[in-house]
C-alpha cells in the first residue's frame, strides 16, 4: 500500500466508461462524442442552469450546467464531447457539470462525413449540389477602434454641458 489506496480498491479501478450514447446507464462514467442538438436556459430549484442535447447515432444525452445560462462555444451544431457520470433526471439520462471539449469545426466536418452524421436541425431541404456558405469572420483593425472610440468621447475643445455644481478637479 505505498500508493495510498488499498489492494482491493487497485483491483477494482475506475469502473467501465461508456462510449456511444445509446449504452449509456445511472450510475456508470460516460465519455461520449455527439453534435450538440437543442440548447435551452432552465432553472432547476431556482437556480440556473443551461441545458443541452447531445446526440449521436445511437441516441440523445442532457448536459446539464447549473449555475450557467450559456456556456460559450457549445452551440447547436457544433460537434463536441463530453465526459462524466450519467444520472436520471425526468425519466432521462443526463450529465450534471460534465468535462466537455468543442470540435474544431473542420475536425468536425470530417468526423461527421466519417460517422455519417449530419446536423439537420432548422435546416430547409436543399439539393445535393447545394453548398453551405459561411460569411468571412470580421475583422478589426486598430486604427478602425480608436477612431470610433474618438468620435464617441468628448474632446477637450468641445464644451460640456454645466451642472451647475463647481468642478474641484
Amino acid at each position: 500500500m505505498t500508493d495510498g489506496v488499498s489492494p482491493d480498491r487497485a483491483a477494482i479501478g475506475p469502473g467501465p466508461v461508456v462510449r456511444s450514447i445509446g449504452e449509456v446507464r445511472p450510475q456508470v462514467r460516460a465519455d461520449v462524442s455527439g453534435v450538440i442538438r437543442s440548447v435551452r436556459a432552465v432553472s432547476i430549484g431556482g437556480t440556473p442552469a443551461c441545458s443541452y442535447t447531445l446526440a449521436d447515432r445511437t441516441g440523445a444525452l442532457e448536459l446539464l450546467f447549473l449555475g450557467r445560462i450559456h456556456v460559450a462555444g457549445l452551440e447547436q451544431g457544433r460537434r463536441s464531447r463530453a465526459e462524466g457520470m450519467v444520472a436520471i433526471r425526468d425519466d432521462r439520462n443526463v450529465i450534471w457539470n460534465p468535462r466537455y471539449w468543442i470540435q474544431p469545426e473542420d475536425q468536425a466536418d470530417q468526423a461527421d462525413q466519417a460517422d455519417g452524421v449530419h446536423d439537420t436541425a432548422g435546416e430547409e431541404p436543399s439539393s445535393p449540389a447545394a453548398a453551405p456558405t459561411r460569411s468571412p469572420p470580421k475583422r478589426f483593425s486598430i486604427d478602425g477602434l480608436l477612431a470610433k472610440v474618438r468620435m464617441l468621447a468628448p474632446s477637450a475643445s468641445q464644451p460640456q454641458a454645466s451642472t451647475g455644481i463647481p468642478d474641484r478637479r
